[in-house]
Order: C-alpha cells, then structure tokens, then sequence
C-alpha cells in the first residue's frame, strides 16, 4: 500500500510536470513591437524648428523645408506623442513661416505656376523657357536628371485677400496613361512688410494631382515670396519617366 501510494504520487507529480509543460509550450510568443512611420506636412511651422522641440521624444526625425515635411519614425506611443506636439505648435503665427507681423495690404495678384518635369531619359528637343534657366540650373545641381522639360503652366489671379482656383489637363509621362487632371487653389494673405522689402504672402498654397492608378499628390504649404522670386513649393515622382516639380511665382497687378 506503501509503494502504490508511493508510485501514485510519482504519477501526479509528473503529470503535474507534464501539464505545465504543455501549457507552456502553448503559450503564443511575444508580440513583436514594430515602429512607427508618419509623414507629416506642417502649414506654418518650421520643420528644422519643431524638430528641435521634438528632440526630447526620444523618435527619429527628419525634415524638409522645401516641402515643408516632417518624418517620424519610432516607438509608436512616442510617435502619438510627437504628432500631438506638432497639432499643439503647428498654427497661424508659428515659429519660420507666418510669423505675426503688421497687417498686410490687400492688392491683385497674379501667380503663375511651372509644373516643370525631370525626366530620367535625356530629350534633344526639350527645352525650358528662358524665364525658368535659373532656376532650372538650380534644381540640376541637386537633382541631376538627364532632362527638364517644362508640360504646362497655370496662371491664377486673385482679388485682395480673396481666395483663387484654376485647373489643367497634363500629358502623361512616358509611353502610356490617361490624361492627368490637376487644380491650383490659394488663400492669399497679401502683402506684408519685411525687412528690407514687402513680400507677397499666401495663407495656404495647394496642389492636387490624380494619378493615373488612383492615386493622388498633394502639395499644401504656406509661402511668402518676393514678387518676381520663382519658388519651388513641391516634387512629386511620376513613375519611370522621372520626377514632377511645382514651382510658383507671384507678381502685383497694377
């Protein structure tokens, strides 16, 4: 009787062992934890600015003033954390771009927009308008295509402070695709007082593009810019063909 208790204790302790083996062995693995990507396009404030005030969120950034974007990468708690800070600093008045300043002076304007392409093919008979050669010249020293060649231009005039909209059809890049429709739209500030010289400012300048496969680019930043001065407000990539560029400049209607 000894023994038979003895064995049956043997037993269950063993079971015992076996059922926490088994239970363990079904046990799912941790979750991998990935990280966080998040672009971000900010209407006014500076990116190398708010960069500096994210510094402390322990997330990888990276900026583009040109663009005015922000990437964000990282633990996706801190990458929540990061894009609240921006909602919080990016408003009307922010650090870099619509600082608070005399109010402006309502004038007519005049934008004319260069949708201007850098094709990865060389053209011997494209050619760019003597108007855009600098800036043209500018744009090779950074992105060296083989090519530039100049698919359309948009000229969108605006009353005062008053909103403007214009659109346009763009051949395709390449061997095939549909038309590509696009729409100019602005909400212009006016002008306003610098230090050396007024400059033309524009609440909120926009860009939208479909693309052929559904998709869409879109372009919004705020700008100030000398009357005259060519800006470019943003690139777009348009497939194998090579790269879309939306430059803009502004003049005062007498």
């Amino acid at each position: 009787m000894t023994m038979n208790r003895f064995l049956v204790a043997i037993l269950l302790a063993g079971g015992s062992a076996l059922a926490q083996d088994a239970a363990t062995a079904t046990l799912p693995p941790p979750a991998e934890k990935h990280d966080a990507v998040v672009l971000v396009h900010l209407k006014y404030a500076d990116p190398d600015v708010a960069a500096r005030l994210l510094s402390h969120t322990s997330v990888s950034l990276a900026t583009d003033r040109t663009l005015h974007l922000m990437v964000i990468s990282g633990d996706p708690d801190r990458v929540t954390l990061a894009q609240k800070i921006i909602q919080d600093i990016d408003v009307p008045g922010s650090a870099g771009v619509m600082l608070p300043g005399p109010p402006a002076t309502q004038r007519d304007l005049e934008f004319t927009v260069y949708l201007l392409a850098g094709l990865n093919k060389a053209e011997e008979s494209t050619g760019t308008p003597k108007a855009l050669e600098g800036t043209v010249s500018q744009l090779r020293a950074i992105f060296p295509f083989a090519s530039y060649r100049l698919l359309d231009t948009a000229v969108l005039r605006v009353n005062g402070s008053s909103n403007g909209e214009v659109g346009g059809i763009l051949s395709p890049l390449g061997d095939a695709g549909d038309p590509l429709n696009y729409q100019i739209d602005s909400q212009v500030r006016g002008i306003v007082p610098k230090e050396h010289e007024s400059q033309i400012s524009v609440h909120e300048f926009r860009f939208a593009m479909r693309m052929p496969k559904g998709g869409e680019v879109n372009v919004k930043t705020a700008l100030e810019l000398r009357e005259g001065q060519q800006v470019v407000v943003g690139k777009a990539g348009m497939g194998n063909a090579g790269t879309l560029f939306v430059v803009v400049s502004a003049r005062v209607l007498q």
